[in-house]
């Protein structure tokens, strides 16, 4: 064998030494990475399920949403769900209330919320939060999940049927119509910070068909002011749902401007919807409709008027 072939030989031998063994190393590494993952996964067994308990009403959960209740390990829940709807849940089930009053920030509670979530699923229990509503409509069920990302813990979403779309179905407004709109929006009637909402907010809000404010009791007056400032008819319709899904629910109807003159007598928790659809809320057959459906049920249908239990924290 002459000097060049010994040398390709040499030269080919080392690189294929050094590819098995840059091989090796990656294959090491992710394996290591894996087993590093594959603990840190082991030492959270627990997961959190975020369920939407609906509108009200607890026959108006969903199936799945009644299963998790049914397994579930300890069960946090918020001010508007049925107390009802934890008694499908386990003997050995521990239900913490962690509602947080409209008149009271609840900033410091949010975050506790945050640290039992984390807590109970890295004990290793299956952790329902339930949220009225649908966890995601003005819910805070993104920054729960934002904080249940930031610690490696599984979770999932159980989606639910949003106050803003049933309540008004409840008494018989739809949300669209061929001849009344065929858009509609949904807002809040206040802000994180408990500031003024934008203008882009309140352009929308004034300009489609139908809008829909949620939280906004409190601030009625300030919400038809600021659709008047921004080009709304002070002759469209309002409609205030209180106790929406519920046999008591209470519809008070007027218009922008009579509301303004004389403020209603409503009280939290209702839906705000404005619009010329709203004035389909005089055909009473499909509001009677769906109480009547219920009134056939075995159900307690009443609001909740206190919180399940009377301490924060109770095993059932």
């Amino acid at each position: 064998m002459n000097l060049l072939s010994q040398s390709l030989q040499s030269i080919a031998m080392s690189t294929y030494h050094d590819l098995i063994e840059m091989i090796v190393s990656r294959t090491t590494t992710n394996n290591r990475r894996k087993h590093k993952t594959m603990t840190k996964q082991s030492e959270h067994k627990g997961k959190v399920i975020l369920v939407g308990a609906g509108p009200g009403a607890p026959d108006l959960i969903t199936i799945r949403a009644m299963r998790y209740l049914q397994q579930a390990d300890v069960v946090l829940y918020d001010r508007l769900t049925h107390p009802d709807l934890l008694s499908h849940t386990s003997t050995h089930t521990r239900c913490i209330y962690v509602g947080k009053h409209p008149d009271r920030p609840g900033a410091e509670r949010q975050q506790n919320i945050h640290d039992l979530l984390v807590q109970h699923a890295r004990e290793g229990s299956l952790v329902v939060r339930l949220k009225g509503g649908d966890p995601f409509v003005f819910g805070r069920g993104g920054e729960e999940i934002e904080a249940l990302q930031r610690d490696g813990i599984a979770y999932e979403i159980v989606p639910g049927l949003t106050s803003a779309l049933a309540v008004p179905t409840s008494v018989g407004i739809p949300l669209t119509h061929r001849d009344f709109g065929s858009s509609f929006a949904v807002f809040t009637g206040r802000s994180a910070t408990g500031s003024q909402l934008d203008n882009a907010h309140w352009e929308l809000a004034a300009k489609i068909p139908t809008a829909i404010f949620l939280m906004g009791v409190r601030n009625l007056q300030t919400i038809l002011s600021k659709l008047v400032e921004h080009g709304r008819s002070q002759d469209t319709p309002v409609a205030i749902i209180e106790r929406g899904t519920y046999p008591s629910e209470q519809l008070t109807k007027g218009t922008i401007a009579s509301f303004r003159n004389t403020p209603p007598k409503v009280a939290s928790p209702a839906v705000i919807m404005l619009g010329e659809i709203v004035s389909l809320a005089d055909q009473k057959e499909l509001a009677h409709f769906a109480n009547e459906q219920v009134s056939n049920l075995n159900l307690n249908n009443n609001p909740p008027t206190q919180p399940f239990h009377s301490s924060s924290d109770q095993s059932r």
